[in-house]
């Protein structure tokens, strides 16, 4: 990362630093485990006047997801809206996926529900992260 930070400075004097460069940062803050450096660049880029897109959103959604943060991560996809970016497949399977690791059948479902009436549309992988946890639960009451 100390070695990002200084080709940072090197693409900014050059006027070459764009949201490519910011994701790509972002990613690299959330492999190494600092979530707090992602989203502090996340909330630069629109000082800056550069807008976050769909990657940076699903960058950040996924790591929010693998660190157990499911409540901050359904925030950002709403934020994700209101910024006019509506969520496309994979902010959706990403989402459903881990809700469908720790959280009930019913809150999947409330998921799912609010992502196709954003107009997502939702995938095999994503269906089988919903139903597979359903007919887990129904094997085990039988």
């Amino acid at each position: 990362m100390g070695v990002a930070k200084l080709l940072t400075k090197v693409l900014q004097s050059m006027g070459l630093f764009d949201v490519i460069t910011y994701n790509t940062l972002i990613n690299g803050y959330c492999l190494s485990g600092k979530i707090d450096e992602a989203f502090a660049l996340f909330s630069d880029m629109r000082q800056v006047g550069i807008l976050e897109n769909m990657v940076t959103y699903n960058t950040l959604i996924n790591f929010l997801c693998k660190f157990g943060c499911f409540q901050q991560s359904k925030d950002l996809m709403k934020m994700m809206a209101r910024h006019g970016i509506v969520p496309d497949s994979i902010s959706y399977t990403t989402l459903v996926t881990n809700f469908s690791k720790t959280c009930s059948p019913e809150e999947v479902i409330k998921l799912h529900d609010e992502m196709v009436l954003n107009g997502v549309i939702p995938d095999r992988p994503t269906y089988r992260a919903i139903v597979i946890p359903l007919l887990q639960e129904d094997n085990v009451e039988t």
